[in-house]
């Protein structure tokens, strides 16, 4: 016979070779209708499961009854949608919810790397001045200091990435998603998330660092050094 591989379980799950495919041992889609009427009502109908983009749902259900109407002769054939409804809006809410937590925690991680850069600058403050004296510009203060704040933000976004990577990839996905059965190609890592965290990260960082570079580059010389 010939079949159409439509999953692959992992090497050594089992003794057989286990694979899923639609099911037309029974014959034609009639068939069974045609030799016991009481037999088929009992064994119940038989079902045709499509996965289709949701936005191409309601077109396909109404063109698969009509054309299987046609193809099976008059019988009575039924659609309906196995998904549960308003997934995507749950999914989205979920998303946004996720989205908002993230950016409260990238707040409260600003706050933190500011009163860090704050308390930084003030006592350097003599170091600046010194600096200045020996002809450093209010560009090259201003770069030294943000830089602080960039660079720390962006390494802790790439050990949490690193974290997220580790994490993702020992979690139990096969109890959590596919009822014990071994997964061949394990779902791949949200690359778009991480570069979007390490944005953010960075971002934040820059904004962290902004007002203490400025105030860094508005310290006078003298009062720098006196300090």
């Amino acid at each position: 016979m010939t079949a159409t591989i439509v999953g692959v379980v992992r090497e050594g799950y089992g003794e057989e070779l286990v694979a899923y495919r639609v099911d037309r041992s029974a014959g034609p889609w009639d068939a069974a209708v045609a030799v016991d009427p009481a037999t088929a009502m009992y064994a119940g109908p038989s079902t045709l499961e499509l996965w289709v983009p949701a936005d191409q749902a309601d077109q396909v259900m109404e063109t698969v009854a009509h054309d299987l109407g046609l193809a099976l002769g008059g019988l009575q054939v039924d659609t309906y949608r196995a998904d549960p409804q308003g997934a995507e809006e749950t999914i989205a809410m979920l998303r946004l919810a996720i989205r908002g937590a993230g950016v409260v925690v990238l707040v409260l991680g600003g706050l933190g790397v500011l009163n860090i850069g704050l308390v930084t600058v003030r006592q350097r403050i003599r170091e600046i001045g010194v600096r200045r004296s020996f002809g450093a510009t209010s560009g090259r203060i201003f770069s030294a200091v943000m830089l602080e704040s960039v660079c720390a933000t962006a390494l802790a976004g790439l050990l949490a990435v690193g974290a997220a990577i580790v994490l993702v990839r020992n979690l139990p996905l096969e109890q959590l998603l596919n009822n014990g059965i071994p997964i061949a190609d394990m779902p791949g890592f949200p690359v778009a998330a991480a570069v979007e965290g390490m944005i953010a990260a960075t971002a934040v960082g820059a904004l962290a660092g902004l007002l203490p570079a400025i105030i860094a580059v508005r310290a006078k010389v003298i009062d720098a050094i006196r300090f």
